[in-house]
Parts: structure tokens; sequence; C-alpha cells
């Protein structure tokens, strides 16, 4: 209470990394529409986890996820998801034999894809303050633990399967441009097309 007196904001903390400590325990509390704000950092941190252009962050309705091609090349690939899909929620511990209040203490990013089959990512306050640090524009450590990321990597990967059969593409030879490749199926072949995408604002 004293730090909050002296600098005014209610998420100083004398922790290492606990400045978003606050955050977390609040949003186990929450409903996932009370968080609907919360999820779009988060969401807004994974994107940022990879590198990715400008034009791929433009917009904030959308969360773009990077495909790492198998090759080393100039172009960056990767696929978009609409934010509104996401939610987040506590993720409650089983307290049937516990006869005190328990709080969480993970919460759940939930996607919710097309056929309504929903992925979960389960996250400790480690991997959620380093995403919202990263939505706010800091750079990873070199000496982070690539165990932090295990999780997120499958969760990211399995939403990206969902979109295999199209994906987006932007290379710094023409800064502005974006474009769509996807497969177009026919009967007696599959061909590659790419398409030029107009950027949009959110």
């Amino acid at each position: 209470m004293q730090l909050e007196a002296v600098t005014g904001d209610e998420n100083v903390l004398p922790l290492a990394n606990g400045d978003n400590l606050r955050s977390f325990k609040a949003a186990a509390l929450r409903s996932a529409g009370e968080n609907t704000e919360l999820c779009a950092r988060l969401c807004r941190g994974i994107s940022q986890l990879e590198s990715l252009p400008t034009p791929a962050l433009a917009r904030n309705s959308i969360v773009p996820l990077c495909i790492t091609p198998r090759t080393p090349t100039e172009t960056f690939f990767w696929v978009e998801k609409p934010l509104e899909r996401f939610r987040l929620e506590a993720e409650w511990p089983n307290i049937r034999d516990v006869p005190l209040p328990v709080l969480p203490r993970r919460l759940k990013l939930i996607y919710c894809g097309t056929d309504a089959r929903e992925e979960v990512l389960s996250m400790g306050y480690e991997l959620f303050h380093t995403l919202l640090s990263l939505a706010s524009g800091e750079q990873l450590s070199e000496l982070r633990s690539d165990d932090l990321f295990a999780n997120l990597a499958i969760f990211t990967q399995r939403l990206a399967r969902e979109d295999e059969g199209h994906l987006l593409a932007w290379n710094p030879k023409s800064d502005v441009a974006l474009y769509r490749l996807g497969i177009q199926r026919t009967a007696a072949r599959q061909i590659i097309a790419c398409e030029p995408l107009i950027p949009t604002t959110p």
C-alpha cells in the first residue's frame, strides 16, 4: 500500500518480475467477459514472441501466429486468428478434499475453433508475466528457459494446423504488400495460388 501511494501504480511490487501479480490474481476471480482486455494483451504477447513484420501486427482484432519455414528465407509467413475466439478463464484446482478455500494458481487461454473444438493453454504466473511483458514491447532475455514456452509452442501449432490450406506472407522487398498463399484443388490437380491483399485497419 505504501508503494502504491508513492508511485500511483497499484501493480508496483517489491518482487522480482512481480509487477503483473495483481493482474494475475484479479483475472482468476473474473469471468471471461471481464478478462477481455487482458486476454487481448496476452494474445498480443504471443504474436510478439516470434519475429513478425509490422503489417502483420497492424490489426487489433486479429492474432497473427508465426509459421517458421523449414529452409532459410527473407519472407515471413503466418496465419491469422480472430481475437474474439479467444477467452481467458481461471483454472480451478480440484478442491473436493480441501476444506479451505483455494485460489487458482493457473489461468487458461482458450481458443474456440471453427468446428467448435477448443484448444487450451494452461499458464502459470511466469508465462503470464512474460507474455504481458512482450505485449508491452519488452525483449526476451537470452537466458530464457525453453521449457517455459513448451506448452505454448504446442498450443500455437494446433491453432496453425486449423489453417493448413492457406497462410499469409510478407517480403521486405515490398514492405507494404501482403500476400495470401492458398491451395486450390481441382479434380485433376492442386494449385498453389498467391493473391495480393490490401492491408485493412481494425
